[in-house]
């Protein structure tokens, strides 16, 4: 048996099997990345690959972290409320989780009460 032939050869798969690995076999999809916004325009979220959230809940600025497990995103964010806003319906209240369909963010609350929509931009 060539000994120099079977070391290239099983440095060549290792290396495929790396590879496929960071390609995708170990790391969380990234489904969430992105802008999100309701069906007025309002609300605005966008999710960045280092897990952050920023945007508006249609009257205050929010920011917050998210995590992401499959098609369900979870979500710690907090709204700066200096804003008074009469007459927004500010429906973006104490997110927890998102699922994610397609490009449709069903987003949810405390006891899975369901807050809203959002779709991708």
């Amino acid at each position: 048996m060539d000994w120099s032939r079977w070391k290239k050869s099983a440095a060549a798969s290792g290396s495929a099997a790396l590879i496929a690995l960071v390609a995708g076999c170990g790391f969380v999809s990234m489904a969430a990345k992105g802008t999100w916004e309701d069906s007025t325009g309002d609300v605005v979220l966008t999710f960045t690959q280092e897990g952050l959230i920023t945007g508006t809940d249609g009257c205050n600025k929010v920011e917050g972290t998210w995590e992401e497990h499959g098609d369900d995103v979870t979500i710690t964010m907090q709204v700066d409320e200096k804003n008074e806003c009469p007459g927004v319906d500010v429906w973006l209240v104490n997110p927890t989780d998102a699922v994610i369909d397609g490009d449709v963010m069903q987003v949810y609350g405390p006891n899975d009460t369901h807050l809203g929509e959002l779709t991708e931009r």
